[in-house]
């Protein structure tokens, strides 16, 4: 997304064009919160499953680091957005800026965690390195983080994804097999919908664009779909 932005986003900035800037990299953080935060929070969710049908069960004490990791990167959806924004207007000396910092909070947390806490204690100063990096762009960006971001599908993309994750783990819970994965990723995909329809968070500029991406023998599908979404009927 990052790289298909960047261009446009460039050209932009070489007309003077901010406000175009800024428009595209807020509808860019909209859809990668919609498309990204559930894929993480379902590979946190299944993250045992995933272990075992693709590493095997000996492997599977690493699922709480792989789900810390799946959970951390969430804000990755608008660390590069944020970077492609920065990357356009020429600020590029602030990755570095971010870089150092985010490395020495990084080993400064995962030093002292390994030892005692193993593949889970690397996880969580891994995680705390992307925060940090994530933290120093948006200080940098503070006076247009508003115009930049949309903060509302974060979290309601978050709210979505909690309640799909709980779901999941619920029913793996009660009926757990690895080889159930296609199941649990099935009934996250259909809470996580319903979820977006509930908290009403799709609009029909974004059922056109769903309809726009998908082959025209689906076409019919993704209307039934977009309409659904958006709670609307003929």
């Amino acid at each position: 997304m990052a790289s298909a932005i960047l261009p446009k986003t460039s050209e932009m900035f070489g007309r003077g064009d901010l406000g175009g800037i800024t428009r595209t990299t807020r509808a860019a953080s909209r859809y990668a919160a919609l498309v990204y935060v559930p894929l993480a929070f379902g590979l946190a969710a299944t993250a045992l499953p995933v272990i075992e049908l693709f590493a095997g069960s000996r492997y599977s004490g690493g699922a709480s680091a792989l789900a810390i990791l799946a959970i951390a990167s969430t804000v990755l959806c608008f660390q590069y957005v944020l970077t492609t924004f920065f990357a356009a207007l020429g600020r590029t000396f602030i990755f570095l800026i971010s870089q150092i910092i985010a490395l020495l909070v990084g080993t400064l947390t995962t030093v002292p965690l390994v030892i005692p806490l193993g593949a889970t204690g690397a996880a969580i100063g891994r995680s705390t390195l992307t925060f940090a990096y994530l933290f120093v762009l948006i200080f940098y960006a503070r006076k247009d983080l508003q115009s930049i971001l949309d903060w509302r599908s974060f979290t309601m993309a978050i709210a979505a994804s909690a309640v799909m994750a709980i779901c999941v783990a619920a029913v793996e819970l009660f009926v757990y097999s690895k080889y159930l994965l296609p199941l649990y990723i099935l009934i996250g995909g259909v809470v996580y919908i319903l979820m977006l329809r509930a908290l009403k968070v799709l609009n029909e500029n974004d059922t056109r664009l769903l309809i726009g991406f998908v082959p025209s023998r689906l076409r019919r599908a993704a209307i039934l779909l977009g309409e659904f979404l958006i709670g609307y009927k003929k």
